[in-house]
């Protein structure tokens, strides 16, 4: 994966702009 290119991850109905928000947050909120 190219970490310069942004990716719109969904996780519960939510978008996140990848890699803005810290995995952790996806993990604990997923």
């Amino acid at each position: 994966m190219n970490k310069m290119t942004t990716i719109n991850v969904s996780a519960n109905g939510r978008t996140y702009d990848w890699p803005r928000v810290p995995a952790i947050a996806i993990c604990l909120d997923g």
